[in-house]
């Protein structure tokens, strides 16, 4: 049946706080946004030059690989019947368990949000790494309502504090989220397995922006990101870093496009192509990307491919050299995060790759922790 909206809203949701359009004022324009299939090729090329100039400046070797294990998932990937979707998965919370762990956040006492929860399979074994998880708080934040939930599971467990919340995180303000993180001061963790594009950037305002009327602090973020291709940019929160580089709203919107190279090559947004992503990308942004509400006819989609691949050879843009223009492309927006991060908290803000290539394509990620004291 239909639900009707409330009369009152909870006093967490507030409309639009963490949006990026309540403190500059900006609207959002209708015009067509520029992409790969509407550039001029010298745009292309001139971006395409711009983007590699930054990456090498910025990025190029400041990301080091560090897949990790956590001795709590030990037995569960040692299981022979799974497959290797739920395997890959299952190695990835493995990794970011071992990440929260080596950065000093799998602290008793702590109070973990995970944004774009899904299932809540994180959370889950979250609550089993935690030495002592009677002392801490679970948060788990979706906007949608998701069948066989992981902290199903975790019903009978009566000394397991855990809230699930029903909210898009563009509304949500953690300062108003009594009584959780309003009766005494609470070290807050942020964490997420694969955040989508502008959701990613929802979720690092809403941790370093409204938590600031509560007597809770921050201690920590971590973010698995992916999906660049749905980044917006009113909700980005790099905008400033871009911005001194040269680029504009709409080189922005081409950056995004170009991002789809990184996972698929052919520059065809990574939804078309994806059927395995599961539950990880289950907070993606409430607008859909822009040319996936139809499906192309067969004609039609040869005709594109023959022109495409027309054009690519003409700009020596091959398959493999587009892919790592992509990935390029993923690590600058990237970086434009890590930047607003350092600006805006006292932090210690690190981009790692926390898997293999092979596991995810999907396999940056992004650490907060509180710097550690000397002496």
């Amino acid at each position: 049946c239909n639900s009707k909206p409330p009369l009152t809203l909870p006093q967490y949701i507030v409309p639009g706080i963490n949006s990026g359009l309540a403190r500059s004022g900006e609207v959002k324009s209708n015009k067509e946004k520029l992409s790969i299939a509407n550039v001029s090729d010298e745009k292309l090329i001139n971006i395409i030059g711009q983007l590699m100039s930054i990456y090498k400046r910025f990025v190029d070797g400041n990301i080091i690989m560090e897949p990790l294990e956590h001795t709590a998932m030990e037995e569960e990937l040692n299981k022979p019947y799974y497959g290797s979707s739920v395997l890959k998965h299952l190695v990835q919370n493995s990794s970011l368990l071992g990440q929260l762990d080596k950065s000093g956040l799998l602290e008793n006492g702590n109070t973990f949000i995970e944004f774009g929860s899904g299932r809540g399979q994180l959370t889950y074994w979250l609550t089993r790494a935690v030495t002592d998880p009677s002392t801490c708080q679970f948060i788990l934040v979706d906007k949608a309502s998701h069948r066989h939930k992981f902290d199903n599971r975790l019903r009978d467990c009566e000394d397991i504090e855990l809230v699930r919340l029903r909210a898009d995180i563009q509304d949500l303000s953690l300062a108003g989220l009594s009584p959780f993180l309003t009766v005494q001061r609470e070290s807050v963790v942020g964490i997420s397995k694969h955040l989508c594009g502008a959701a990613t950037d929802l979720t690092l305002r809403c941790l370093t922006q409204t938590l600031n009327n509560s007597s809770s602090e921050l201690v920590g973020i971590l973010i698995a990101l992916c999906c660049h291709h749905r980044c917006d940019w009113n909700s980005y929160v790099g905008k400033e870093f871009l911005t001194e580089q040269g680029f504009s709203e709409e080189d922005f919107n081409l950056l995004t496009s170009i991002t789809s190279w990184c996972t698929c090559g052919s520059g065809r947004p990574r939804a078309l192509d994806s059927t395995s992503q599961g539950d990880e990308h289950s907070n993606s942004p409430t607008e859909p990307v822009e040319g996936l509400n139809k499906e192309p006819s067969k004609d039609q989609e040869n005709s594109s491919k023959n022109s495409s691949k027309d054009r690519y050879s003409r700009l020596q843009l091959d398959q493999a050299t587009r892919e790592e223009i992509g990935r390029q492309c993923k690590r600058v927006l990237d970086y434009g995060r890590l930047i607003y991060l350092r600006d805006v908290t006292d932090m210690d803000v690190k981009l790692k790759y926390y898997v293999d290539p092979f596991i995810s394509l999907e396999n940056a990620l992004l650490v907060c922790t509180q710097p550690v004291v000397s002496g």
